[in-house]
């Protein structure tokens, strides 16, 4: 996983540490933050289907699309 910063000071994580979360959340489509249940299941999703083969899937959201 990667995540970037563009937006964001390292001072103000200090000063508001909810500031990434709410980051994260305004670039999505979806407006909030994938939890750890989202992650598994997309993750066994990929694996239960045996058609699937050399993908990267974003789960990110809809933040490419935004």
């Amino acid at each position: 996983m990667t995540f970037t910063f563009e937006s964001l000071k390292f001072g103000d994580l200090k000063a508001n540490p909810g500031a990434v979360g709410d980051m994260f959340r305004s670039t999505s489509l979806l407006n909030r933050i994938a939890d750890l249940e989202d992650l598994a299941e997309t993750y066994l999703s990929l694996m239960r289907n045996y058609l699937v083969t050399g993908t990267t899937l974003h789960a990110d959201g809809g933040k490419l699309l935004k």
